[in-house]
């Protein structure tokens, strides 16, 4: 699965299936970012009560809690190595998934549910400060700001000089 464009969903497999489904919940928040604020104090339960499937509309996150939101009502496995615990960052981001780019990346060899890490400077504690899903076309869905999710290259993540410091794949299961 390279792209989104044209995905006929009848034809993927189940991990596939929830690959697709992770880009589908990170657009469904971008189009309903009106309601969606941006906090980083929601964590544990108050996080977990919000990763309700669509048409359920979700009221704060900010982006590692958005990611986690996207892959959990996707039903696919967390991207956090505290698993759904509500106790996601960056940090329990990181060390999970594949590396399959760094700063020198190609965006042929990115996939749809990636994750985009960004750092504004030397990254803290070996580790990024902002994540975002890649989407497909050299797009980004981030949860960067009061705005809520948009969708945004990923070279122009906003705010973050340093650019992009690594992109991870995660398992989807079998």
């Amino acid at each position: 699965m390279k792209t989104v464009s044209n995905v006929n969903p009848n034809g993927l497999s189940a991990s596939e299936f929830r690959q697709y489904k992770v880009v589908c919940a990170a657009l469904w928040g971008y189009y309903h970012k009106a309601d969606i604020s941006y906090s980083n104090s929601v964590r544990g339960k108050g996080l977990l009560d919000q990763c309700k499937a669509p048409p359920y509309v979700p009221n704060t996150f900010d982006c590692s809690s958005y990611v986690l939101y996207c892959y959990k009502v996707a039903g696919a496995p967390s991207p956090a190595s505290s698993g759904y615990d509500g106790q996601v960052s960056t940090a329990t981001l990181w060390p999970v998934g594949k590396l399959v780019g760094t700063s020198t990346y190609k965006l042929a060899n990115l996939e749809p549910a990636d994750l985009v890490f960004y750092a504004a400077g030397t990254p803290h504690g070996g580790n990024s400060e902002h994540v975002s899903i890649y989407i497909s076309d050299g797009m980004v869905v981030s949860m960067g700001g009061e705005s809520g999710p948009n969708v945004v290259s990923i070279e122009t993540e906003k705010g973050y000089t340093a650019g992009v410091y690594g992109i991870r794949r995660y398992p989807f299961g079998t």
